[in-house]
């Protein structure tokens, strides 16, 4: 029997869980696995990137800046999606989100019996009791969960009560390399980079990413070295950090202009504009507060660029004492010296080299490989129990 999986995410833009899920289903095609991930698609512009494995951008309306109404819309057309599918279409649904997981919960079990699986990358806290809700509904009530990594399957261990298999991550080695392409040099003339230090932050302006730690940092960086840039890419997201952002801009807009001229907000790139701006880039700067596994950090260190991380879980969980430069994420003089030795000659060439190799360690079919096993398990059990009924 061929597997056949679907593989749920909340949007197509290239945020971590997305990035998962195509190169998942790309890994699991590979594997013999029919995988076809499918996602919200608003704008009808379909998955940031191609993949090798079927999707499926999933036409939704517009909604305004109501969070609730969102992801209550969302859930209504996923779900209408999963219910206009042939009962035997899939033998597994998996869910990288808590959006499509209650979108299929809410099916569950009239119309369909079809397993849930769910990934937990990270787990946002709401204010809003029903958001609140429908976050714990997506923990609680699929038939398994996976996440990616041990940091966060402790903490669904202690805060939840459930276990989960840590299926880890990935990179795709072919695409972030060391390896300088014609693009590269393209897009430091369009950006205006120069040819002075350039850091980078991806994940855009968050309260979680520590994007004004980020900028208090580089102010004093810059300082010192005057041809120093910085760029905050990524980004697209559905929560809203609109409060955060507008302190951000405001203590950006109170600094010297040649600082704010050194810095840069793109908003989500295109696949191949990321891949070259980590390779352009002499260090990526991710000391995020809080993180699920950190995809940007791997993808980073595959391309050859020094990364500066928090000293704390999940990062803990994957990288030795000497493959990074660890900081206290709350301090940015910490930061700043971060900065500053990832171009020390004695450093940074060191880490640059250690990168790739550390990157090899994350194989997206060593990823796949370990959900294959508890996809064929869930199946077989289903078809048991079907067999039991009839």
């Amino acid at each position: 029997m061929r597997l056949r999986v679907a593989l749920f995410t909340h949007s197509v833009n290239p945020r971590g869980g997305v990035a998962h899920a195509l190169a998942l289903g790309e890994a699991l095609l590979a594997r013999g696995v029919e995988a076809v991930v499918i996602g919200p698609d608003q704008d009808g512009r379909g998955f940031f990137r191609q993949a090798a494995c079927e999707t499926v951008a999933l036409p939704v309306a517009a909604v305004g800046k109501d969070l609730r109404q969102l992801v209550s819309q969302r859930i209504d057309e996923i779900s209408a999606y999963v219910a206009n599918q042939p009962p035997d279409r899939f033998h597994i649904l998996h869910a990288q989100d808590p959006i499509s997981a209650n979108a299929v919960l809410a099916l569950r079990p009239a119309r369909i019996k079809t397993p849930l699986v769910r990934t937990v990358h990270h787990v946002d806290n709401f204010a809003d009791p029903v958001l609140a809700c429908w976050s714990q509904r997506a923990i609680e009530k699929p038939d398994v969960l996976c996440c990616v990594s041990a940091h966060w399957q402790a903490i669904l261990r202690k805060t939840h009560g459930r276990e989960a298999f840590c299926v880890g991550n990935g990179v795709a080695l072919d695409r972030f390399s060391p390896a300088p392409r014609p693009q590269d040099a393209a897009l430091r003339q369009e950006l205006e980079l120069g040819q002075g230090p350039l850091f980078l932050a991806v994940g855009g302006i968050e309260a979680r990413k520590n994007s004004q730690n980020i900028l208090a940092a580089f102010r004093w960086v810059q300082a010192a070295l005057p041809e120093a840039r910085l760029i905050f890419a990524g980004g697209a997201t559905l929560l809203d950090h609109s409060s955060y952002q507008a302190a951000f801009a405001a203590k950006l807009a109170a600094y010297d202009p040649d600082l704010i001229r050194a810095v840069q907000v793109t908003g989500a790139l295109p696949q191949p504009r990321m891949e070259s701006l980590y390779r352009l880039a002499d260090a990526l700067v991710f000391p995020s507060f809080e993180e699920g596994f950190g995809l940007a950090v791997i993808e980073a260190m595959a391309s050859g660029t020094p990364v500066i991380v928090a000293d704390r879980p999940p990062f803990r969980d994957y990288l030795g004492a000497h493959e990074c430069l660890w900081v206290d994420p709350s301090d940015p003089a910490a930061i700043a010296a971060a900065m500053r030795a990832s171009l020390d000659p004695k450093i940074g060439p060191d880490l640059a080299r250690r990168g790739p190799k550390v990157a090899a360690r994350f194989d997206w079919q060593d990823v796949a490989d370990r959900h294959v096993p508890l996809y064929a398990r869930l199946a077989a059990s289903t078809e048991r129990s079907a067999r039991c009924r009839r």
